[in-house]
């Protein structure tokens, strides 16, 4: 395996673990569908200086069309549901249950390529559910439905996002990756600038991108290194390793996820929970290392 690859894969996992842990400290500032829109004028603008300084190859519209739709999978839909959510669940939650991505793009294999699972999975696939209800140790209390909403939605951006991986992996060894991406995010980000103009008066104004303060400078900089290096970064592994090999690493974000969760936001699991939790990885990471070898 080359290690450019490697590499390429590791330093995407520090950026997606260290994203949700960036975005919970910013929930307290930002209404999410704000926060969304400034990490992706951030990115955006981050890329489409790269992609000027670089120059890549052109390419016609039409192919452009075929894979720059994609960004309204992921980033757009796929974060907006998950920063919803993760405003009302701890940011250690919210990573076990992004840590599910490779179970889901297994089901989605099958429902697009026709692939048969085996029962090695299933099994798997079940264990991985127990460990997740251990580890979201959800007490009857006045709060639970908010948290279940929480992990709901969540669990929805997730799903998007691992069909934006399926979907995405057939054109990151085709295109120029960070090409790829910068497309793609513009896509989302003209989406999401839709989307907010229709939100309720409380929200849908745009007054807050005049004040600048510590928390729009960080905001902008999580969008970069969520967005735009995260995904280029993938797509760049992807051409060297292979979609599958790539794949495999990203069982390693929960890890760096709760490791943030616990120093930065000091949000401390139970025993109880930190078994569910080890369950649920290591089942996961079994799936994903079975599939990669596959």
């Amino acid at each position: 395996m080359p290690i450019s690859g490697v590499a390429f894969a590791l330093l995407s996992v520090l950026c997606w673990g260290s994203a949700t842990v960036m975005s919970k400290a910013l929930l307290g500032d930002f209404h999410p569908t704000s926060l969304l829109m400034v990490q992706l004028i951030a990115s955006v603008g981050f890329l489409w200086s790269v992609h000027l300084f670089r120059r890549p190859k052109s390419l016609p519209f039409k192919i452009i069309t075929k894979f720059a739709w994609l960004g309204l999978l992921e980033p757009a839909t796929a974060y907006f549901l998950g920063l919803i959510g993760l405003d009302a669940i701890d940011a250690s939650i919210a990573t076990l249950v992004q840590a599910t991505e490779s179970m889901m793009i297994v089901f989605l294999s099958v429902l697009f390529f026709k692939e048969r699972p085996t029962i090695r999975f299933w099994l798997l696939s079940f264990i991985a559910m127990i460990g997740l209800y251990i580890a979201f140790g959800l007490s009857n209390g006045s709060n639970m439905p908010n948290q279940l909403k929480g992990i709901g939605l969540v669990a929805a951006g997730t799903f998007f996002a691992a069909n934006y991986v399926v979907l995405s992996n057939q054109f990151a060894s085709e295109y120029d990756a960070i090409y790829v991406v910068t497309w793609q995010q513009t896509v989302a980000l003209f989406s999401v600038i839709l989307g907010f103009s229709f939100q309720s008066s409380e929200t849908n104004t745009i007054s807050f991108l005049s004040h600048i303060s510590h928390s729009m400078w960080f905001a902008a900089l999580s969008g970069v290194i969520q967005y735009a290096l995260a995904f280029s970064l993938y797509m760049l592994a992807i051409q060297r390793v292979g979609g599958s090999a790539a794949g495999s690493f990203l069982n390693l974000v929960p890890l760096v996820g709760l490791a943030g969760s616990y120093l930065f936001l000091g949000e401390l699991l139970s025993p109880y929970q930190i078994l569910g939790a080890g369950v649920t990885l290591g089942a996961v990471s079994l799936i994903s290392l079975h599939k990669s070898s596959e």
